[in-house]
């Protein structure tokens, strides 16, 4: 925050910097020539300071979990569209838009990044576009992009998201044995470790479509919950095109970090019901009619063979009571 101030000799006023901390405390008392305030005190509450400072280190661990862009970064593009050379209205509104987009189509938001607003080549950063991750930020004084000014997690966007991880989780737990927070290594036949995400994606879906041809569970492995230490371990991964992923990378490098694991439970019923309606059949039901057709025509032809068995009887018998006669 700036402020003028009239120095104790007079001096001024001149324009200074007063540091927005919480932990620096400042009293005033009335000037007597009514030209402002008169600072009466000025100093830091250790304890207060301290608190703060932990939050602050909290606050940096939780954000370091969700991404890796940082106070003092300068966002140079979102999704590819440059923010170089734009007023902060123009770039606060693409990056809004990005947000949306993302948000729309189930995904992370894609930055390009200035490393602590230092010039060299930017890095790709992936951004959550829940809500989770609180931001504020000003133009870049070198007409760059957006400079990150502070960086913060909205707890009561944690607490909301967690109670839908809680219900998503009992949703797919018996279905798969994948969870969030779980490294996919291999999928069916791919290996996913040193892909970058497109990549991954790429040979993500078509062991999926695979998978989805011969109506099978995709086959996975899995390092659970991502830890460091851990061998891959077998899973597997129903086809239903209403159960959803969300995707980052591995920070090891190692594959694919699980996001979001959840139910379109509105897709889910729409499949449902065209299921039933028989408007929709997989290649198992497919393959069960026609195995179910083949025992009708078995069944049809075996009643033939008998039904021409009996008759050829019956003129056996006409024949011999006719030479008997």
């Amino acid at each position: 925050m700036y402020i003028k101030v009239i120095k104790r000799h007079g001096e001024g006023p001149v324009e200074m910097k007063l540091p927005t901390a919480k932990y620096i405390i400042v009293k005033f008392e009335p000037e007597p020539t009514k030209k402002g305030m008169r600072v009466k005190s000025l100093y830091i509450d250790k304890e207060l300071q301290k608190k703060v400072e932990q939050e602050e280190e909290q606050n940096k661990l939780q954000v370091a979990k969700l991404t890796d862009l940082e106070y003092g970064d300068v966002i140079t593009a979102t999704d590819g569209v440059a923010l170089e050379k734009k007023s902060l209205l123009e770039m606060s509104e693409t990056f809004d838009k990005a947000l949306f987009d993302a948000k729309d189509d189930d995904r992370d938001v894609n930055l390009l990044v200035l490393k602590s607003g230092i010039d060299d080549e930017p890095c790709r950063v992936e951004l959550p576009m829940d809500a989770r991750v609180k931001l504020k930020f000003a133009e870049d004084e070198k007409g760059r992009g957006l400079l990150v000014k502070a960086i913060g997690i909205d707890q009561n966007a944690v607490r909301k998201l967690k109670a839908q991880a809680e219900k998503d989780a009992k949703l797919v737990a018996g279905i798969t044995n994948l969870r969030v927070g779980d490294t996919v290594v291999m999928a069916g036949d791919h290996n996913l470790d040193n892909k970058d995400k497109k990549e991954m994606g790429i040979l993500f879906n078509k062991a999926l479509n695979d998978a989805q041809e011969y109506d099978q569970d995709l086959r996975l492995m899995i390092i659970k919950g991502a830890r460091i230490d851990a061998h891959p371990t077998q899973g597997t991964l129903p086809t239903c095109k209403y159960l959803k992923i969300r995707y980052g990378k591995d920070k090891l490098k190692r594959g694919m970090l699980i996001k979001r694991l959840y139910i379109d439970e509105d897709l889910k019923k729409d499949i449902e019901a065209k299921i039933a309606a028989g408007d929709v059949f997989t290649k198992k039901a497919a393959d069960q009619s026609l195995k179910d057709k083949d025992k009708k025509q078995i069944v049809k032809a075996l009643d033939k063979t008998i039904g021409k068995a009996k008759a050829s009887e019956k003129d056996e018998e006409t024949k011999a009571i006719k030479n008997d006669q």
